[in-house]
């Protein structure tokens, strides 16, 4: 056969647009090419040179090659073209090819003949075989792809039951399961990751592949290392590949830190929310009960006792619970609820009957807005926890997630003590206070005050409210650390209750300054200047561990006692017409249940609280 010349042929194989596929010749029969080359990969990215599994083996994705076997002996040129047929690059020298023996790999690093990058889009390999002046194209495409997937998980459901339209989806493994929804794509892979995210710092509990992840839909049994999933508050996460070995995921931040909608998913065995405020000795308490359509049990003990004062069996179905608490005084009260082996706790609070809150001069508030402001539930769907320590709102109208809130055994402490000493006392919560619709007795009637603490959160209406009280002539004892440092507001909206954002409070309501609570190392308590005559000669308090440093206000005279004179712990003094005690020592209350000296303390305060 009579060759070309070679500048005819440079110009043939240049202006050549036609493609001749895999096994297509021109005017021959038999196949040029043999073996079915394809490249690897077929899709790249030049820029970013990862290493991924490519036919169940590691593969760059920052290059591609090929590979072929000839039909009969010539000398090879490679060249990359574009989809409108223009040339981008000639890959190597002619290379000496003899019939049926492969040849070398042929390597595309995604630039182009000036050294610039190529650009996304779709490119073709072209062979020239120059003993038969012949031109092959390759029937599979390359692509570069440079943009990096993007994928968000778009909502979860519970099977059976649609989309959820508000809040998390809720589930209770093994019985119920999920579906996933994220953005459909050309995946070459996707991976569901599930985040614990209420548990201290989210955490990484579960991931596994999807089995088509271009449809965009996955599903979880609820199980986590083949048992059930924990109950709390999870996250759904998403990582993907795509054909290109681009990364994606979702969530960005990892680990979370942000709520994302539709990602939430709340595992749940048996909730109950409680009350926000008190109801009457002898009334009627309703409770939300989800037991998850299971029968429940349930049991109402006084708080820190295990005698039962109430008990019953609820049927399948009982959303809604009435609980007739005890007649006669005020009390703190436990419920328990039991159902399908599992069970969770709640208070519920009653404040003195009519005949019995006559000679209650004193009112012991609870703090409702800090139980639930650390309550980590998550309300909105976003797959975190909503608490006003995460500088958002809650919704106070929500189930306790943990059963009784920390903190509950040593404000019962306090109750038990004024009971078991026979104290007469009125009770409420500070929500109830704040919020006239959640009903409770009020501050007006009473001749002081007991925050039986620590209130991480107060009501921001109840800062000025307490503030006008005292300086009226009320008197006011706060019990706990850290207390008394932050405000958030209650927000009403129809049938809803909400608080937050939460704001710091300095100095508190009644001028006094907080600072961190420290270690005692073994020191007493002991009184340093008393013009209130709260402590007596020889008060030593001990057994405490930590404390909080009080301040009072500059310029007022108040009772002083603490480790040294510059660290008080215990705080009293005249505002107003009324009076304050501070006390910064944690589980103090718990400490009336036997240290002589916390007794005397309180016996002191109780005579200023209620005369």
């Amino acid at each position: 056969m009579k060759r070309l010349p070679a500048a005819v042929f440079a110009a043939l194989v240049a202006a050549t647009v036609g493609a001749f596929f895999l096994t297509q010749h021109l005017k021959v029969s038999l196949p040029l090419v043999l073996g079915l080359p394809r490249p690897v990969p077929s899709a790249f990215n030049p820029a970013s040179r990862r290493t991924c599994i490519y036919d169940g083996k590691p593969e760059s994705f920052g290059r591609t090659w090929i590979t072929f076997v000839l039909a009969s002996s010539d000398t090879v040129q490679a060249y990359i073209f574009n989809s409108t047929g223009q040339q981008v690059a000639a890959i190597g020298g002619p290379v000496r090819m003899r019939t049926n023996v492969r040849g070398p790999r042929f390597y595309w690093y995604g630039r182009e003949s000036d050294g610039r990058l190529a650009p996304a889009g779709s490119y073709y390999w072209r062979l020239v075989l120059e003993r038969q002046s012949r031109t092959v194209q390759l029937g599979t495409p390359i692509r570069v792809i440079t943009k990096t997937p993007h994928p968000v998980v778009t909502g979860v459901s519970v099977d059976g039951t649609g989309s959820s339209n508000a809040g998390p989806a809720i589930i209770t493994p093994p019985r119920q399961s999920l579906t996933i929804h994220f953005t459909k794509f050309d995946y070459r892979s996707a991976t569901i990751m599930l985040w614990r995210t209420d548990a201290g710092r989210p955490h990484l509990v579960k991931e596994y592949p999807v089995g088509n992840p271009r449809r965009g839909v996955a599903h979880w049994n609820g199980l986590i290392d083949g048992r059930p999933a924990p109950a709390g508050t999870y996250m759904v996460g998403v990582r993907v590949e795509d054909q290109a070995c681009n990364p994606g995921i979702f969530p960005v931040a990892q680990p979370p830190v942000v709520a994302e909608p539709g990602t939430g998913v709340t595992v749940r065995d048996v909730a109950a929310q409680p009350p926000l405020g008190p109801v009457p000795a002898g009334g009627v308490a309703t409770v939300y009960v989800d037991s998850r359509l299971r029968p429940y049990t349930w049991m109402l003990r006084d708080a820190g006792l295990s005698k039962a004062v109430a008990h019953g069996r609820e049927p399948a179905g009982t959303y809604t619970l009435h609980v007739r608490l005890p007649a006669g005084d005020a009390g703190l009260y436990d419920l328990t609820i039991d159902s399908g082996g599992h069970s969770t706790s709640v208070p519920l609070i009653a404040d003195a009957a009519a005949g019995a809150s006559a000679a209650a001069h004193v009112l012991v508030v609870l703090p409702m807005l800090t139980w639930q402001g650390e309550n980590p539930v998550d309300d909105s769907g976003g797959g975190l926890p909503n608490t006003l320590s995460s500088g958002g709102e809650i919704q106070l109208q929500r189930p306790l997630l943990d059963g009784l809130p920390a903190g509950f055994d040593d404000q019962a402490a306090l109750l038990q003590y004024l009971q078991a000493s026979h104290r007469s006392f009125q009770l409420t919560t500070d929500v109830a206070l704040a919020d006239g619709a959640t009903g409770g007795p009020g501050l007006a009637g009473h001749s002081g005050v007991v925050l039986d603490g620590p209130f991480t959160w107060l009501p921001a209406t109840l800062v000025s409210r307490l503030s006008g009280y005292v300086q009226a002539g009320g008197r006011v004892l706060s019990i706990g650390a850290p207390s008394l440092q932050a405000q958030a507001p209650l927000v009403r909206s129809r049938d809803s209750l909400n608080a937050g954002p939460a704001a710091p409070l300095s100095p508190d309501p009644f001028g006094a300054h907080h600072g961190a609570v420290s270690t005692t190392a073994g020191e007493l308590i002991t009184g340093q200047s008393d013009p209130l005559a709260l402590f007596g000669p020889s008060m030593a308090l001990t057994g405490f561990q930590d404390f909080q440093t009080i301040t009072p206000p500059n310029g007022v005279a108040a009772s002083t006692a603490g480790v040294a004179a510059a660290a008080p712990a215990i705080i009293g003094f005249h505002s107003g017409k009324g009076a304050v005690v501070e006390v910064g020592l944690p589980r103090f209350a718990s400490s009336l249940r036997g240290n002589v000296g916390s007794q005397q303390l309180l016996g002191q305060v109780w005579k200023l609280l209620s005369t």
